[in-house]
């Protein structure tokens, strides 16, 4: 009898051990890719706020020492322009590791993650938005209609490359063909009007685009553009506010949004946003 029950606890004490091994195990193997499925969303709340205060510089980001025409770093933490601050906290929240994310923040920047000028995502709309259809998605048309209840804006501009690339880089592109370019937006005054409507919506972290329309921008940059900023929208509260890299404050900081938006309201060439959701990452 005393025998038996010697066994019998032997082989419920080899369960536990082996029960145990197994969770120390899948913790230690595993528990990058089980929070990443699990809080991408608390993630990017969580990086994007560690870079609050970090200092606005226009275009810091190039193709490294090795770069012919831009020999800025491939990616950096002590200053952000708009777009470099989206592109580096979307490429933090989704890797683990400083060589995946270098390779993420290339694969966000360029075309098929090739690291050369001519290969940069330069235009939000089509390059960065076409690039990157697997990491985001407009879902402005799905906001406009089924939270506003109302149509959703298009936006359409000529592109022209090969002036840009001569007026503001000195530089021949190849090709001369001025392309017309859509994005869907929802106008600024869809949110000024329903902002409680769209607070409710606002469950967690997206990515916003400002559209914008302005004759001038032909005339300086040698095409029009149609984004003119860009970060993240995120609820604070009952509210939501936007983070982004701003050139008027010289950081990164947070806004409530319907004050910015109210503020964008007050020049003509704003004409409202474009929002983006960022897809789900394996």
């Amino acid at each position: 009898m005393f025998i038996f029950r010697h066994n019998k606890v032997i082989k419920t004490m080899k369960k536990i051990y082996i029960t145990t091994f197994i969770i120390i195990f899948f913790l230690q193997v595993c528990p990058l890719s089980y929070a990443n499925s699990v809080s991408v969303n608390d993630k990017l709340l969580q990086v994007s706020e560690e870079f609050k205060d970090v200092p606005y510089a226009l275009d810091p980001l190039g193709e490294g020492p090795e770069g012919l025409v831009d020999i800025d770093p491939l990616y950096r933490f002590d200053q952000f322009d708009c777009l470099t601050f989206v592109e580096t906290v979307l490429a933090k929240s989704i890797t683990s590791n400083e060589k995946d994310l270098k390779n993420t923040i290339i694969k966000i920047r360029y075309k098929d993650s090739d690291v050369r000028f001519s290969t940069r995502n330069h235009f939000q709309n089509p390059d960065w938005l076409n690039n990157n259809d697997w990491l985001v998605k407009n879902i402005s048309e799905k906001i406009s209609t089924e939270i506003f209840n109302l149509p959703v804006s298009i936006s359409e501009t000529k592109l022209n490359r090969y002036n840009w690339f001569k007026t503001i880089h000195h530089r021949d592109f190849p090709n001369k063909e001025i392309e017309v370019v859509k994005i869907k937006y929802i106008p600024l005054a869809y949110f000024v009007n329903n902002i409680d409507a769209f607070s409710i919506y606002v469950d967690k972290p997206y990515i916003f685009m400002t559209i914008i329309y302005d004759d001038n921008l032909n005339k300086k940059l040698g095409t029009e553009l149609d984004v003119s900023h860009t970060g993240f929208l995120f609820k604070k509260g009952d509210d939501v506010f936007i983070r982004h890299a701003s050139q008027r404050h010289g950081k990164v900081t947070d806004e409530n949004f319907l004050e910015y938006t109210k503020l964008l309201q007050r020049w003509p060439r704003y004409l409202g946003y474009a929002i983006l959701e960022i897809k789900p990452q394996p």
